[in-house]
């Protein structure tokens, strides 16, 4: 069995330090005896006495090993030399190998500290946020309280930024105050209507005066007329107000809140010129009644009676569209119009004639108020059988046999054809002409749903399409002329 020399003594000099003086003696005969090899680095020896061995003590011979040596040197298991035994181990204190100091590792540097020179991003960042401030500004009304700390922020944001090496940390603190401030924004609308009524009243004023189309056709011309110096003076006080409250070319509603009592006042009195005292007075809700009223230009009046008492309706109630000074003057022409409209009598004539357009039976006309209900029943005609009806409007023929008073139809035409010889056709029952106004049955006129008088004109039938009643050739001429300048009459004078 085989070890090697060389941990043995190896461990021999970690161990002890007693057996240094012998080994390091034996370590120099052993060098004597190899030459070819390196001879080790040289180490201190103590002084210490060197114990020879005593006699009959076999003297071992020991070498030390070369560090650079690949090949341990064996002795074989029959030549062993003797161990020495190992001396008991004295107890060290372990020696503390200095400790290398290593450099201080300088930390890398981020983006936001507070350190690092601001990139480009990041102050084009800063200049999109100040953009989007004022832009919020411009596109809303806010309290000049709540304004102030934000355009602060958004100052001293700029300065930042024209700033010689800015960090980012100070930007970003920037970005956050113009944040913070624009959350406090508080808008204007709400406590700030005293404001907005005051410009309402002026471009209500202004328009009123100017003749607007908006409002041309809202007040009688008479009223405006009237009250028009001084809604001129109130509106001239309200924009020299408004016009105290410009800063550029937007009213700064930081200087509204101090004049909030003067711009109260100037808005009431503006809207005391136009409405105190019964104010201006509407004419809007007459137009209506007029339109209607002028539909019926051109009927049949049965009377010459009821064509008076309608013209003369209509023309007050003009007048009144024009020149009415009070709400009530405006409301007596209205109602005296809708009661003569309501009580006019109207008339529809009722012709028979033959394929040819003769007469064959004398004219009738039925007479309804306005608005009610009538129908013709085709009369039997001795030897001629009926074929079809026809009525004339004030404009065209059309098919109509029934309708209402007012909407347009003045006559209709009943066509009859000549029945054979030998064939037996209906006898119609004779009139009696003490009652042809109380029964308009004679010619089959219904009144079932409205009363109407059907009288016998006793005079020769025109042709087909030719009016003959009395009425008719009354015309409507002055309710034409007096409804119709009223409406060429519109444009108010201011």
């Amino acid at each position: 069995m085989k070890k090697s020399l060389k941990g043995i003594i190896l461990a021999s000099l970690i161990s002890t330090q007693v057996l240094a003086a012998p080994i390091s003696a034996l370590a120099v005969t052993a060098e004597t005896t190899e030459t070819s090899e390196t001879a080790p680095q040289p180490v201190e020896e103590p002084k210490e006495e060197v114990v020879a061995p005593k006699p009959g003590e076999e003297s071992t011979v020991t070498e030390t090993p070369n560090k650079e040596e690949s090949t341990d040197t064996t002795v074989e298991e029959g030549k062993k030399p003797e161990e020495t035994p190992a001396p008991e181990e004295t107890p060290t204190t372990p020696t503390t190998p200095p400790t290398e100091e290593k450099p201080t590792e300088k930390p890398a540097e981020k983006p936001g500290d507070s350190k690092v020179v601001a990139s480009e991003a990041k102050k084009q960042a800063v200049r999109a946020v100040i953009a989007d401030a004022q832009a919020t500004l411009d596109a809303g009304t806010y309290t000049g309280e709540s304004i102030a700390p934000l355009t602060a922020a958004m100052a001293a944001a700029t300065t930042l930024l024209a700033k010689e090496g800015v960090t980012d940390a100070e930007l970003d603190a920037a970005i956050a105050d113009i944040a913070a401030k624009k959350a406090t924004l508080v808008k204007a609308d709400v406590e700030l209507s005293f404001l907005l009524n005051l410009i309402s009243a002026v471009e209500e004023g202004k328009k009123i005066l100017n003749n607007a189309d908006e409002f041309k056709d809202i007040y009688t011309p008479a009223s405006v007329a009237a009250r028009k110096a001084a809604i001129q003076a109130a509106v001239a006080a309200g924009e020299s107000l408004l016009a105290s409250l410009v800063v550029g070319e937007k009213i700064d509603p930081s200087l509204a809140i101090p004049k909030e009592a003067d711009i109260r006042a100037a808005a009431d009195a503006i809207i005391n010129a136009i409405h105190s005292d019964g104010g201006l007075v509407r004419r809007d809700h007459m137009a209506e009644i007029l339109a209607e009223a002028d539909k019926l230009v051109g009927s049949n009046a049965a009377t010459l009676q009821d064509k008076e008492a309608f013209e003369a309706a209509v023309a007050a109630a003009v007048d009144a569209y024009n020149n009415a000074l009070t709400d009530k003057e405006l409301d007596d022409a209205i109602n005296a119009l809708r009661a003569a409209m309501n009580n006019l009598q109207l008339a529809v004539i009722i012709s028979a004639v033959d394929e040819n357009g003769t007469l064959i039976m004398d004219e009738t006309t039925i007479t309804g108020t306005y608005k009610s209900a009538w129908s013709v029943t085709p009369p039997a005609v001795e030897g001629y059988e009926f074929v079809s009806a026809s009525s004339l409007a004030r404009t065209a023929f059309s098919t109509a046999s029934s309708g209402t008073f007012g909407d347009g139809t003045n006559k209709v035409t009943l066509v009859y054809k000549k029945v054979a010889e030998g064939v037996p056709t209906p006898v119609p029952t004779p009139q009696d002409p003490s009652n042809s106004l109380q029964k308009p049955v004679v010619i089959g006129a219904s009144n079932d749903k409205a009363k109407k008088n059907v009288t016998d004109t006793k005079k020769k039938l025109p042709q087909t399409g030719e009016e003959t009643s009395a009425v008719a050739s009354l015309g409507f001429v002055a309710l034409a002329a007096g409804a119709l300048a009223f409406f060429k009459k519109r444009k108010i004078e201011e």
